[in-house]
């Protein structure tokens, strides 16, 4: 049923509006601008304004559509970034062959982290990582129930 007037070969799915096949509007959005007009010049008015308005929408929802998948691929990357970055803290302090995490990223842990992490240390290594913190951040933030742990050495 197309018609024969159009000099535009189409490949593949198509449109058709009042007996002339028509690229899908994807395919003509993505053609060059000789290749736009070439499949344009023998229509008639009414077709290319109809044909214009429904590649428009489409590019609209397109573009519309590709901002959106950008947006969840950047939200994806930042909250990998992130869990990257706080499962993999920094441990730059040696104290007798324990590394142990630095004074602000230490205090960045969870209370339970800390506490976990206190308990397992020798003694005067604890000692001296908590004399650490305390110089280096004297507001560090010690959480209630790791107190006891700190209370040695600070009393």
């Amino acid at each position: 049923m197309s018609n024969t007037n159009c000099s535009c070969i189409i490949e593949g799915p198509s449109i058709e509006i009042d007996g002339y096949s028509l690229p899908l509007p994807r395919q003509f959005n993505e053609m060059t601008f000789d290749q736009q007009l070439e499949s344009l010049k023998n229509l008639p008015e009414s077709i290319h304004e109809n044909y214009m308005k429904i590649c428009q929408n489409d590019a609209k929802l397109q573009s519309a559509i590709n901002l959106i998948i950008d947006e969840l691929h950047a939200e994806k990357d930042f909250r990998q970034s992130k869990s990257e970055t706080d499962s993999n803290i920094k441990i730059e302090i040696n104290i007798n062959g324990h590394h142990l995490p630095l004074v602000k990223d230490f205090n960045r842990w969870s209370c339970q982290r800390r506490k976990q992490l206190l308990r397992n240390l020798p003694d005067n290594v604890r000692g001296r990582y908590l004399n650490l913190i305390w110089q280096e951040d004297i507001g560090s933030r010690l959480c209630a129930e790791s107190r006891t742990l700190y209370q040695p050495f600070w009393a």
